[in-house]
């Protein structure tokens, strides 16, 4: 099996500065970054007590698990390069939720292995979102020796780590998408509702806070099904055709589409119940 350590970043943002310090905090050796721009390595070398690098050779000859740590449109283009260096008996890994480890064409003939490491976190700070990483799940996806040996390197550090198809990152993906992005949607939308019916911002923000995380309780306390209250449940068509007439698209459109997915959860919570009214409203929305 590789040696699993001597990590070294390919690109200097967010989650390649956030990943090389909780790593550094763990024990672990970072031997540097190397960026386009030499001053965003140099920055996050120094936030992890490492190295800045002039070339992708020179990080590569360092390192023993080299994450590349830019935007997905970038990752080829990077690869492009690395794979022109000495990369024999090396981890190369990249950290996009949507693609698989399959963007490192041709590695198994330089002797190398490809990995898909992917936190399952919103890392929205190059500085900060590093205090947290002690709580995030890894998925790992790759090389089958090398993706056990990485998946084994996280949990050891105190992660849940998990191992995932390759075929099956596109819905792994949209799962994250929906639990994170498409959060902040409906945050946005359902604070700007608040807010247009009168009360003063900090009163809107203290009561949606609550609401918000009280919800996330419960959901995660029992289970989505469990958790599901409202008029949907209710199976309530007057109140629905309430809030569809007083909406405008594209929140009309949002909710009827929400609502028609929360109708069949509330199908599997209340077989028995009558849910035809509802059903009906929401076709003929």
């Amino acid at each position: 099996m590789r040696n699993i350590g001597n990590f070294g970043f390919i690109g200097a943002g967010k989650v390649g500065t956030a990943l090389g310090k909780y790593l550094t905090e763990r024990g672990q050796t970072v031997v540097g970054y190397f960026s386009a721009h030499r001053e965003n390595a140099a920055e996050s070398a120094r936030f992890t007590g490492s190295a800045d690098y002039g070339s992708v050779r020179e990080l590569a000859e360092r390192s023993d698990v080299i994450f590349v740590t830019v935007p997905d449109g970038a990752i080829k283009d990077v690869w492009g390069v690395l794979n022109k260096t000495d990369i024999r008996e090396k981890y190369i890994c990249h950290c996009s939720g949507a693609l698989s480890s399959r963007v490192f064409g041709g590695i198994a003939e330089l002797g190398a292995a490809a990995l898909s490491i992917h936190p399952l976190a919103a890392v929205n700070s190059k500085w900060e979102s590093h205090r947290y990483m002690h709580a995030v799940s890894f998925t790992v996806e790759g090389e089958e020796m090398a993706a056990a040996g990485m998946t084994a390197f996280f949990r050891s550090l105190g992660n849940p780590a998990e191992t995932i198809e390759d075929d099956r990152k596109g819905l792994y993906h949209a799962g994250a998408v929906f639990l994170t992005n498409f959060v902040v949607a409906l945050v946005n939308a359902g604070t700007e509702l608040l807010s247009s019916c009168g009360p003063d911002r900090e009163f809107i923000r203290e009561a949606s806070r609550q609401l918000f995380f009280s919800n996330a309780e419960n959901i995660y306390a029992n289970d989505a099904i469990s958790a599901l209250t409202g008029p949907v449940e209710r199976g309530d068509a007057e109140t629905v055709r309430n809030h569809l007439a007083c909406l405008d698209e594209p929140l009309r459109g949002l909710y009827a589409a929400l609502s028609k997915e929360l109708l069949r959860i509330a199908k599997v919570k209340h077989p028995s119940r009558d849910y035809g009214a509802l059903e009906r409203e929401l076709t003929n929305e």
